[in-house]
């Protein structure tokens, strides 16, 4: 099996620092090789393209002026898997090769996050009564300071009880690893676990092409006893020009 879209849904912890991609696990996969829709529950902004990275892929364009890129969901729960604590992430992602971030805005690429009430999003922190978390995957211009041209950095855009009230954490991955040029292509990997329900041992993980980037162990994501889409900048500061991003597997 290629490397692909891969979700892997785990109901137990499981300690050390095992690779995503683990057999006997449960799967929801989907190579883009039959267009569009796949196992997802809904698509906004995706069109099919020849172009992937192994045979057909997506693509989602920004039009100048625009905000969102394209919006796909795949609910757990619709997918009959209640609960889970443990989720690791798979995909291909290439930016075009003149993609142009404006400084010092950011984007956001799919990753995990929960649904209700807004909580966790758009500045929203996770409460009793909105109990949430989000460990989305950010692209970045600048990395302390320094204005990239031709490439971005990966990182997580984080809601957990350790947040600011009004706010995610920004966390960089290492730029060794994580700093992607425009117009190749990259695997990205991810690995979230909530740990236990008043502890501060969340795990949060990144691998850019099988290469650990990111690893924090130590992330309160739980109280005691307690969509997956791409964005650009902002409603005020969007997109300067018609750009696009591919997507596979």
């Amino acid at each position: 099996m290629r490397a692909g879209l891969l979700l892997l849904i785990k109901a137990l912890i499981i300690g050390g620092l095992p690779t995503p991609l683990v057999a006997g696990e449960s799967y929801a996969n989907e190579e883009f090789e039959d267009g569009v829709a796949g196992i997802f529950d809904t698509l906004y902004g995706l069109d099919p393209s020849p172009n992937g990275h192994v045979g057909d892929g997506l693509y989602t364009e920004f039009l100048e002026g625009d905000v969102l890129g394209c919006a796909q969901l795949l609910e757990l729960l619709s997918a009959r898997i209640c609960g889970p604590t443990e989720l690791c992430w798979r995909y291909w992602v290439k930016f075009d090769a003149d993609f142009y971030i404006t400084s010092p805005l950011r984007g956001k690429l799919p990753g995990p996050e929960t649904l209700g009430d807004d909580g966790c999003n758009d500045g929203d922190p996770s409460t009793v009564a909105n109990p949430c978390f989000s460990a989305r995957t950010m692209f970045s211009r600048d990395y302390r300071g320094e204005a990239f041209d031709g490439e971005t950095l990966l990182g997580y855009y984080n809601y957990s009880l350790d947040s600011p009230s009004h706010r995610g954490d920004l966390f960089d991955w290492d730029p060794e690893i994580a700093l992607l040029d425009f117009g190749k292509w990259y695997c990205v990997e991810g690995r979230v676990d909530l740990g236990s329900p008043g502890d501060s041992n969340g795990v949060l993980q990144a691998w850019v092409n099988g290469d650990l980037a990111f690893d924090d162990q130590s992330i309160s994501y739980r109280r005691s006893g307690e969509n997956f889409d791409i964005y650009y900048g902002n409603p005020s500061q969007p997109s300067p020009k018609t750009q696009g991003i591919s997507l596979d597997s």
